[in-house]
């Protein structure tokens, strides 16, 4: 029985301090009582974005974000209406993303350098796409939408190369 009640004493302090850990995974500022997320501490693999934080609804993705983390598959949640400049930069690993019907504009070099992503389907919210938004990715199928209306200069180069002969 003392063994028991040892362990719970133990254990008890690092399961309250989970919730903690999880919020504090992300940075992000607040404005007009909405979030936006500036950085990223942890280490999922396959990251589901929270629709808010601490009570603030997630609107957007900041500049640099997530640059250079080892993410393979994200889930933005609906609400975000943007996506920041290099927010996604140089995530190598990254093969899927899940970019909600209510985005409106992905910022220049948002996914510059995901060599690992392939196919995207580019919802029928946005309307702008930055320039070297997808510089350098390693996609071979983009579906676009009627509603977009610019697309940045050099926004898919380096793209589409698999079958190509040089």
């Amino acid at each position: 029985m003392k063994i028991g009640a040892m362990w719970r004493f133990l254990l008890l302090p690092a399961f309250l301090a989970f919730p903690c850990v999880a919020k504090a995974q992300f940075s992000y500022t607040t404005e007009q009582g909405s979030a936006t997320i500036t950085g990223y501490t942890g280490s999922v693999l396959n990251l589901v974005i929270p629709g808010s934080l601490d009570g603030f609804p997630v609107v957007s993705i900041g500049n640099q974000a997530f640059t250079g983390k080892q993410l393979r598959s994200v889930s933005i949640p609906a609400g975000v209406r943007s996506i920041g400049q290099s927010a996604f930069q140089n995530c190598s690993r990254l093969t899927a993303i899940n970019i909600p019907e209510t985005v409106s504009n992905l910022e220049g070099g948002v996914f510059l350098g995901c060599s690992s992503l392939k196919s995207i389907t580019i919802p029928s919210s946005v309307t702008n796409i930055g320039d070297v938004a997808f510089f350098e990715s390693g996609l071979t199928d983009v579906t676009f939408h009627q509603g977009l209306k610019k697309i940045g200069w050099m926004a898919f180069s380096g793209c589409f190369t698999e079958g190509m002969v040089g």
